[in-house]
């Protein structure tokens, strides 16, 4: 289980800026998918991140990507993930449906407490419409440098195949 954290921790976490170690991290077939997964640093290296990207290759509305902390338990936490509009999203502990739209997810001390995924609480997002534009909004939101923003052409060659 999630050790509790404090929206005031996770936000600053979220925050700190952070560069990605491994920026030619290859993409990884897995399941008629592709997985790439960049490990990353706060800037004065104290703090280790994991940030990845998703992409179905048979639904193109099927895709993520996130940032993720490495505690010093090796537990690893999801503080945002931003999804594509490939399924409904609930938020039970609020009563709301997101249905079938982009939205992007948040570590919250509220859902740490109740035993749920941390970053089980999602909002709507309008700022992206596939894995390329996600990544965008991911790296804007969390303050990331040296991330490859660009797909290349293996993931379309990989798409193609399917």
């Amino acid at each position: 289980m999630t050790k509790l954290m404090t929206d005031e921790s996770i936000r600053t976490l979220i925050e700190m800026p952070k560069a990605v170690r491994n920026p030619r991290a290859r993409w990884i077939e897995q399941k008629k998918s592709i997985r790439r997964t960049f490990e990353a640093e706060s800037i004065d290296g104290r703090v280790k991140f994991r940030v990845y990207q998703r992409q179905n290759l048979e639904e193109p509305d099927s895709f993520s990507c996130g940032l993720s902390l490495l505690d010093l338990d090796g537990e690893e936490v999801t503080l945002v993930r931003c999804n594509g509009p490939y399924h409904s999203h609930g938020n039970p502990l609020e009563g709301e449906r997101l249905d079938f739209l982009c939205h992007v997810h948040f570590a919250t001390e509220r859902y740490i407490a109740d035993g749920r995924k941390a970053e089980h609480f999602a909002v709507r997002c309008d700022a992206y419409a596939d894995l390329c534009g996600a990544t965008r909004h991911l790296v804007s939101l969390c303050a990331i440098a040296n991330l490859p923003l660009s797909l290349h052409a293996g993931v379309s060659e990989l798409a193609q195949e399917y």
